[in-house]
């Protein structure tokens, strides 16, 4: 399944409704919850030791000035090619907006 994330307040779903495999796609505020020393770091980490995979857009980190090397360990940047790559890979998409 792939998860799009958009709106920090729903952080408390989404965790338990993940499994592992999963892609988790970060836009939006979900961004920051990415970046290194955040106070929303916890739900990453949970999202990745629950074995999914977490991605966040290059361009939506470039607008909030936040460098590849300032992700997390285990969240990828991609791009708008990489997005739809995972879009039809999962036939299941949910989006939390």
């Amino acid at each position: 399944m792939l998860h799009l994330l958009a709106d920090l307040p729903l952080a408390n779903l989404i965790v338990g409704r993940t499994a592992v495999g999963d892609d988790v796609v970060l836009q939006g505020g979900w961004i920051w919850a990415a970046f290194a020393g955040h106070q929303d770091n916890l739900i990453i980490q949970q999202l990745l030791s629950r074995g999914c995979n977490v991605y966040a857009l290059k361009d939506q980190l470039s607008m909030n000035g936040i460098a590849d090397s300032q992700l997390l360990l285990g969240v990828d940047a991609i791009d708008y090619t990489q997005l739809v790559e995972l879009t039809v890979k999962n036939t299941v998409i949910h989006n939390w907006c």
